[in-house]
């Protein structure tokens, strides 16, 4: 059993707003509903960045750390096909927005890497949240994760939006989840009205060799096994188990530079969260 934070799912809607996606989940279940066009207008690129993301929480008043291995653009993922086309005109706009973080502490950037450790301390707490950068297709080496590639083409465009469950509650695979107390918070029920299919994500679908970035929700720590609780966007619902290994390497691979933003807001709802039998 593991008290973790009651975190509504919200699905990407297009290959590149996973973080945007990531940041909808945490203002809901701090019950803030700004729509997914206003978050967009806001990021005001569709080329998103983690700075980009600590800058949207911190506008929303949500406190957050941004820690990072790297102040600014690395200037090795020039070589990289993932960042090369955007990486000439991001340079500018995301050491402007670093510069200005630094400069005055919103929000608050540190130089330096989280360890599995500190991870799991600041999720343990139940009144926290992460939002990693990772390599999607080294989340791929799981049964999981490889049937979600293979079948990523054939699933997107395949659903509503509208059709996806979007409370706490909806369990994946082994995981149970029990809301705690009688009353769902209004950012924990389903959104209601459908909407259209040409809204449905794209799944990103790892591809051979290179790096392919995407971000997840951390919101607890499995007592069961040594897995994060996380909420991906690429998926339809959540939350899932990911092994501590395999993220691990994912958050830790070449092109994220260890990006993490730790959220830590007493207002975040809890739930326990138990393994079937």
């Amino acid at each position: 059993m593991q008290l973790s934070c009651a975190v509504p799912h919200v699905a990407q809607r297009f290959s590149w707003d996973c973080g945007l996606a990531c940041v909808e989940m945490v203002l809901r279940a701090l019950g803030d509903e700004t729509s997914p066009a206003k978050l967009h207008a806001q990021a005001g690129t569709a080329s998103v960045w983690t700075i980009d993301l600590a800058f949207l929480l911190a506008a929303h008043c949500v406190p957050c750390t941004y820690r990072t291995s790297q102040l600014g653009c690395n200037p090795n993922f020039a070589r990289e096909g993932f960042y090369a086309e955007r990486l000439r005109d991001d340079r500018e706009r995301v050491e402007r927005l670093f510069s200005r973080a630094l400069a005055s502490g919103t929000p608050c950037v540190e130089h330096r890497a989280v360890s599995r450790d500190e991870l799991c301390l600041h999720l343990g707490g139940g009144s926290a949240v992460a939002i990693v950068l990772v390599d999607r297709q080294r989340l791929c080496g799981t049964e999981d994760g490889a049937a979600e590639r293979g079948n990523a083409h054939a699933s997107e465009g395949a659903h509503a939006a509208g059709d996806r469950p979007a409370g706490a509650a909806a369990a994946t695979g082994r995981l149970l989840v029990q809301t705690l107390g009688t009353l769902v918070p209004s950012a924990l029920r389903p959104s209601s009205g459908a909407q259209p299919a040409s809204d449905a994500p794209r799944l990103a679908a790892g591809g051979v060799g290179g790096f392919t970035g995407h971000y997840l929700v951390l919101v607890g720590v499995s007592t069961d096994s040594p897995a994060y609780l996380a909420l991906d966007p690429a998926r339809e619902r959540g939350p899932v188990a990911v092994p501590f290994a395999e993220l691990d390497r994912a958050r830790g691979a070449f092109g994220t530079d260890d990006d993490v933003l730790l959220v830590c807001d007493e207002r975040l709802p809890k739930q326990i969260v138990t393994q079937s039998p």
